[in-house]
């Protein structure tokens, strides 16, 4: 990566800078919100920990009754289910009723027409009750048909309700350290349609894994979120569509494996803007009207989405929300009065985010401050339309060295997750602000179909009135380029002063760029444990590695390095599965030296 320094005289350049001394004013430089994870609570909302006095208060469900009270279902031992009678009151004076117990891994719930409907592990159950005391005195099972075994990674996810039936998404198995288990059991990794009157269900789609976040826009069109895996190289948002396949393959295979694989609306690169996304919710008022605010529950906080369709099809934009929050979300509704309730729920390990509670209840307004942000990324023909909150300073938006466009792509594979593909940095050839500066086209050479589009703007970029831009980075899913929508480059106005003599040089460890683009997905650099071991003090340790069936002590030096990235299934790090690709196709000579020294600085 590199860092950009203005030498330009900004304190006579209008809202830039008042401060003469500041030399790097626009910079790309990576910090919290512009290439790397957000640290702060988004300003513009007005956000509240309103979680009860109530042990391991996990929320896997939220649904409202007709009445405005909130129903919520637990991922705990109990299987506890709880009706919070005044969800608006303040916290002090909430009113928490227990209404049913004894569940087996409730990760769902839905109220329709006032009855509450709980998605267990293997049976949808609807909970009634008749003596009207406040408390279900009756489980009636409305379907069990979709098999289960018992192991640990066949979730239930959901349930939708739409025109009369229910949709499910049924996890596959999975052995621990992530391998997909084989031979699965019938019809894992799918989204069913339950009928209500008779428990039957039919496949609408298959190729998931651990899809856990079911949402629907107002549209009606539905969409599910899935976690990176086998076969799945990042993080994925899809809509729901008849038919389709989405690529995760497992023994025996599916019926549905032998189409064609349907790209997702959305990619989400792990561990960069995702790594467990979990279940959203379609903002239905203000400027985010029609966007989605999903959590996640290892990457933590909220991130959001703008969509369109391209030639009838769904693709999008996502950009950092907000972090620091109570918890990890993994469940989140709006009320009738468009307050946003977020569940928290949380594991530990890899099902967690680090340093946060692991369950609780908070409470979001939105668009409680203005904030200087981009609302919207458009594909053009020739490039991007990219949408701000606020007109952009006029200076800023004519320069076209302060938008950076990268470019990948993903090639799914039996191994667990993936290195970004045919990865590049793009040219920008022009910017063209509106007449109002609130939208920008960036014209770009080279944009390719079923790529992703990573636009990253100057840290330090500003509206007209002086604000500095929340966020600096966005993520655009580029399934298909408009054939029909051709945008126009303009001329530089006379009267408009660029930011001049920008100067590039690199400022980052060349194995950082490395890292982030092939081993980032499933290498910590904090200490933290995900699918393969952190890169924090790793070099030039001694390791336990499971070598020919044995265990063996090795020492990290750059020999063993250079064997665990070209040929890692020959020393398998205790305690991990071999599901490490190689990644020697990928990596030139000068990269697999970098990421090597990278790794040996981070010993030091």
């Amino acid at each position: 990566m590199y860092k950009t320094i203005l030498l330009s005289l900004f304190s006579l350049i209008p809202g830039i800078m008042a401060d003469p001394v500041n030399a790097t004013s626009h910079v790309f430089d990576r910090s919290p919100g512009f290439g790397e994870k957000l640290l702060s609570i988004n300003p513009s909302i007005d956000y509240q920990d309103v979680s009860p006095n109530i042990s391991k208060f996990r929320v896997s469900g939220f649904d409202f009754f007709s009445d405005g009270r909130l129903a919520i279902s637990l991922w705990d031992a109990k299987g506890r289910v709880y009706i919070l009678e005044n969800p608006l009151a303040p916290q002090e004076e909430h009113k928490y009723i227990k209404y049913a117990e004894g569940l087996h891994e409730a990760l769902g719930i839905k109220v329709v027409d006032d009855q509450v409907y709980v998605l267990q592990k293997s049976e949808l159950t609807r909970l009634d009750d008749t003596d009207k005391d406040g408390v279900a005195d009756e489980y009636v099972c409305i379907s069990n048909k979709w098999d289960v075994t018992t192991n640990f990674h066949e979730f239930s996810f959901g349930p939708l309700y739409k025109d009369g039936k229910f949709y499910i998404a049924l996890a596959v198995a999975v052995n621990p350290g992530g391998v997909t288990t084989n031979p699965q059991t019938n019809d894992r990794g799918t989204i069913i349609e339950v009928d209500p009157k008779s428990g039957d269900y039919r496949v609408v789609l298959a190729g998931l894994r651990t899809p856990n976040g079911l949402m629907s826009n107002a549209a009606g069109d539905m969409f599910v979120a899935d976690n990176q895996g086998d076969y799945l190289p990042a993080n994925k948002i899809m809509h729901i569509k008849e038919g389709a396949f989405y690529n995760h393959t497992y023994s025996p295979k599916h019926a549905f494996a032998d189409k064609e694989v349907t790209q997702p609306a959305a990619w989400l690169q792990q561990n960069e803007i995702a790594n467990s996304p979990t279940q959203g919710s379609f903002v239905p008022h203000g400027i985010y009207k029609d966007q989605l605010l999903i959590g996640d529950i290892h990457h933590g906080g909220l991130k959001r989405i703008f969509f369109e369709k391209i030639d009838g099809e769904y693709q999008s934009a996502a950009f950092r929300f907000t972090q620091n929050l109570r918890s990890s979300i993994n469940r989140t509704i709006f009320d009738k009065d468009n307050n946003l309730y977020l569940g928290g729920c949380g594991m530990g390990g890899n099902w967690a985010t680090d340093g946060l509670k692991h369950d609780g209840i908070m409470r979001v307004k939105l668009y409680q401050k203005p904030i200087f942000e981009m609302l919207a990324i458009r594909a053009k023909s020739n490039g991007i339309e990219i949408e701000f909150t606020e007109p952009i300073a006029e200076n800023i938006a004519w320069t076209k060295s302060l938008y950076r466009i990268n470019q990948w792509t993903y090639k799914p594979t039996r191994n667990y997750g993936g290195p970004k593909i045919d990865a590049q940095q793009l040219q920008v050839l022009s910017v063209t602000p509106s007449q109002d500066l609130k939208k920008v086209f960036v014209e770009i050479a080279g944009m390719k179909e079923k790529h992703v589009i990573n636009l990253r703007l100057a840290n330090n970029f500003t509206s007209k009135s002086g604000a500095k831009i929340f966020t600096g980075d966005a993520y655009y899913t580029l399934n298909k380029i408009p054939q029909n929508k051709v945008m126009i480059a303009k001329s530089v106005p006379s009267h408009v002063q660029l930011i001049s003599n920008v100067v590039t040089s690199n400022n980052e460890h060349p194995g950082a760029e490395v890292y982030r683009a092939l081993c980032m997905s499933c290498h910590s650099l904090d200490g933290s444990k995900l699918v393969g071991p952190t890169f924090k003090g790793l070099a030039k340790s001694m390791r336990t590695v499971i070598k020919n069936g044995q265990e063996q002590k090795v020492h990290a030096d750059r020999a063993y390095l250079r064997r665990s990235i070209t040929k890692p299934a020959e020393e398998v790090a205790k305690g991990y599965q071999p599901i490490m690709p190689t990644l020697a196709p990928n990596m030139s000579k000068k990269q697999l030296s970098d990421v090597i020294d990278y790794m040996e600085s981070l010993a030091k």
